[in-house]
């Protein structure tokens, strides 16, 4: 079985990661089109081995642009679940996974009396943000 909870902690953990993602991929795009030509049609199936240079670097190139698209999906979707936490619940979960920041400063940026409260806010946001991102009933 799924350990949602650990799920959705890794899925806040690679937001940032997925942001630098597009940065390289766009990198990658751009750097591709100075030579990638869309291929000529051809009659008949075409084995992999059988491609021209120029088509193997169009192909890169289109699926360059399939994963930046989506990234870029993946992206959203975390982002429009975080957006649909309460505002405290969200804040935590980005000090923590996204920022990663040290809870000392979470403590005193929220303004939290003790290390229970922190966790106890972080444990109920990842719940809330599991269920909300990968829907279902998972914590039965």
């Amino acid at each position: 079985m799924i350990d949602y909870f650990k799920e959705a902690e890794k899925t806040l953990t690679e937001l940032p990661m997925l942001k630098t993602s597009i940065k390289n991929l766009q990198e990658r795009k751009t750097a591709l089109s100075g030579v990638a030509a869309e291929p000529q049609p051809r009659t008949g199936k075409t084995h992999r081995a059988e491609l021209t240079k120029s088509e193997e670097i169009w192909i890169d190139y289109r699926q360059t642009e399939k994963q930046i698209g989506y990234t870029r999906i993946v992206i959203d979707h975390i982002e429009q679940t975080l957006q649909q936490l309460d505002a405290e619940e969200r804040i935590v979960l980005i000090f923590w996974y996204v920022d990663h920041a040290p809870k000392e400063q979470i403590l005193q940026e929220l303004h939290y009396e003790s290390l229970t409260t922190l966790y106890n806010i972080k444990n109920r946001a990842v719940r809330r943000f599991a269920l909300l991102y990968y829907g279902g009933r998972l914590f039965a």
